[in-house]
């Protein structure tokens, strides 16, 4: 009924202690600013998955964050709201 929107990310530790990011404190915005968590199926993406990564002080990971979206959602934003971050980062989509 949906599809599915999928959004290739780099995450850095610029922090002093292991962060651990959370897919699901990602949210994708769409142009009608509707908020779309991330889908359970991201398990099915393997090693390109980012289900609970451990990231330690200066390192960074690189996957695929996997959205179930409406057929008429058109991706704007992805908002990064981990309590490792100060407040929650919106970054434009290409």
């Amino acid at each position: 009924q949906g599809k599915f929107i999928q959004a290739v990310v780099s995450i850095k530790n610029n922090g002093q202690k292991k962060a651990v990011f959370f897919d699901n404190d990602v949210k994708l915005i769409d142009d009608q600013n509707r908020e779309h968590s991330t889908s359970s199926d991201s398990f099915y993406l393997g090693d390109a998955n980012l289900m609970l990564k451990d990231i330690n002080p200066g390192n960074s990971v690189e996957g695929v964050l996997l959205f179930d979206v409406p057929q008429d959602a058109t991706p704007t934003f992805l908002k990064f709201d981990t309590e490792w971050l100060a407040a929650p980062v919106k970054v434009a989509l290409q």
